[in-house]
């Protein structure tokens, strides 16, 4: 495959990741933005939800979810002919396709006759995503990790007493519990896959990277609200702060833009909610706000050199124009 940037400089994989370099250049690599390819894969996605609307249309009415995993299964088997046949442009709508194919798959045959399991569905998802990301002429593609590593996210909140299932349907003395507990889940998960991600970076699997990154960015601070929010408002903010500044960090370090901007606006979130924490008169906190805000400009050269950031090269000054009627000689 064409098109894809390499990993960073002397990140060959090592031993221990040998097996996931075989899984092709978008292992190694980010695709450069394509509006193109773009395109394709959402139309492919458009086309399979489609599909799968009409299959669980036909679910609804009949209670079984038979005839609407056969549906979906024929989707899915569609979608991974097209990313085996058609050229690479246009092949990324199966993988789109396929993406939105698989867990509808997965979610049928679960459901039966009744309403499936949370649990049964992620593994099920899980198990086909992986075989499309590790198996066969289709795989490599980070569009099915992505979907796997949050189908792994969902798995683990729906076990034991991190159970989804159990906030509403029993098994807690109060939704509060639950949330706060499936909050810690997804707090730690997220430290995981912060971490994962960028020992796999390190490695030089940039691309295998991106979706633990990305879903860390989503479930660590989603997790730590869900932890404090009925606490004051000075933990909150401190805890915002920390979270986002952790996830800038780490995103900054492996140089994700969006990782890196999500990060700082949970970080910039948490600023005004300790501000108005500490005094409850309007320009006070406004003014520790602006304190903050300042304090962060001088310090971002600092904090750009903590992650291995070269420092910014001012532009060249241009020479003076000469002298008018200082022409070349005749």
């Amino acid at each position: 495959m064409t098109g894809v940037s390499p990993g960073p400089a002397g990140g060959a994989p090592g031993a221990g990741t040998a097996w996931l370099a075989r899984l092709g250049p978008l292992a190694a690599g980010r695709p450069p933005p394509s509006i193109g390819r773009a395109s394709a894969g959402a139309g492919g996605a458009l086309v399979a939800a489609g599909v799968v609307t009409l299959a669980g249309q036909r679910w609804a009415s009949s209670g079984s979810g038979a005839l609407a995993a056969v549906v979906t299964a024929a989707a899915l088997a569609a979608a991974v002919a097209a990313i085996v046949r058609l050229p690479p442009h246009l092949a990324v709508a199966g993988v789109g396709a396929s993406g939105v194919a698989a867990p509808a798959f997965a979610f049928f045959v679960s459901a039966g006759s009744g309403v499936p399991s949370v649990r049964e569905v992620a593994v099920l998802a899980g198990l086909l995503l992986g075989g499309l990301y590790t198996v066969g002429p289709w795989r490599g593609h980070t569009f099915h990790l992505t979907i796997l590593v949050v189908a792994s996210w969902v798995l683990a909140l729906s076990f034991g007493n991190f159970g989804i299932e159990r906030a509403f349907f029993g098994g807690f003395d109060t939704v509060g519990d639950a949330v706060s507990t499936a909050g810690a889940a997804s707090m730690v998960l997220g430290v995981i896959y912060l971490g994962f991600g960028s020992w796999l970076h390190d490695t030089g699997l940039e691309g295998t990277a991106t979706p633990f990154l990305g879903v860390a960015a989503l479930a660590l601070p989603v997790g730590a609200f869900a932890v404090v929010r009925d606490l004051p408002d000075a933990v909150q903010g401190v805890v915002a702060v920390a979270v986002g500044a952790a996830v800038a960090l780490v995103g900054a370090r492996c140089r994700r833009r969006g990782t890196t901007w999500l990060g700082l606006a949970v970080a910039v979130f948490g600023v005004p909610v300790l501000a108005d924490a500490l005094s409850d008169r309007t320009g006070v906190a406004a003014v520790a706000v602006v304190v903050a805000g300042a304090g962060l400009v001088v310090l971002a050269p600092l904090v750009g050199a903590l992650v291995g950031e070269p420092a910014p090269e001012l532009p060249a000054a241009e020479p003076p124009p000469p002298p008018a009627g200082d022409g070349p000689a005749s």
